[in-house]
């Protein structure tokens, strides 16, 4: 078997793919639409690009659904959790510092 010998190992909490194109390529199962989900928070919330910019690509129309439904649903709940942090609930918010 053989593999791409630019790929590396995949961390949702290092530092976030640079411009241009990036492929997410795993088997079923793996975490794929979660991944993404926060990908694409994380590039809107930390600046790097605006949601207009950003093109998600999957293979089926019920993927497509579903992955539609989890970005939107992180977005959202991102968007709670910083408003809450901007109006001073640091209690609630804690555990981000141990993130």
């Amino acid at each position: 078997m053989s593999t791409d010998a630019g790929a590396r190992h995949f961390d949702i909490c290092g530092p976030l793919p640079g411009p241009g194109v990036t492929v997410l390529e795993a088997s079923a199962g793996t975490g794929k639409t979660f991944a993404i989900a926060e990908l694409v928070t994380r590039t809107v919330a930390e600046g790097l690009a605006p949601l207009s910019e950003i093109l998600v690509v999957t293979f089926t129309r019920m993927a497509t659904g579903t992955l539609r439904d989890r970005v939107r649903a992180r977005l959202v709940s991102a968007e709670a959790g910083l408003g809450r942090l901007l109006d001073g609930d640091w209690a609630r918010l804690g555990v981000l510092a141990d993130a």
